[in-house]
């Protein structure tokens, strides 16, 4: 049997578990329910041995990080573990369980920028719109990083000077 055929098995078992056609599974639709299906597949085709560059080709041209993501979000969605680690946790070589993964939407880039920023003083306003993201997000993001409002510098703006400090 060909990679192709079997791929295509693969794909096709999902889209029927999911109720979407196989041109909604490989097509560029990003409703929810072709999402999931899609990121589903991209896992179980990768858990039958195919790299992540032959599945984005199989499953409409896609960027190997995207079906990376995809597996991701999948395994992340529906609290189970990659296969790779749950061998480890099986054969006993992980020395405390895994837990199962957390879904986190924020980056280790996005969150390397909230703490420069804060230790900087830098207002939350101009770090979300930087990021993508709201001044409330940026304040939740803060205290879940553990950062303390005392630690936080102040800075005013002056009209000819740019920043100053007002910081202790």
């Amino acid at each position: 049997m060909s990679d192709r055929r079997t791929m295509s098995a693969i794909a096709a078992s999902v889209a029927v578990r999911h109720e979407v056609t196989l041109a909604q599974l490989r097509g560029d639709d990003r409703r929810r329910e072709y999402t999931w299906a899609r990121q589903e597949a991209m896992a179980a085709m990768h858990a039958a041995g195919f790299s992540d560059a032959q599945i984005g080709r199989f499953l409409g041209g896609r960027d190997r990080s995207t079906v990376s993501h995809g597996r991701s979000a999948h395994y992340a969605r529906d609290g189970v573990l990659p296969p790779q680690r749950q061998r480890i946790v099986h054969v006993g070589l992980c020395p405390t369980p895994i837990q199962p993964l957390q879904a986190n939407p924020w980056t280790e880039a996005e969150d390397r920028v909230v703490a420069w920023a804060f230790h900087r003083g830098v207002p939350r306003k101009v770090i979300g719109r930087e990021i993508g993201r709201t001044a409330k997000a940026i304040a939740r993001r803060e205290r879940a990083l553990g950062l303390k409002e005392a630690g936080r510098q102040r800075l005013s703006c002056t009209w000819n000077y740019g920043f100053t400090s007002w910081a202790a």
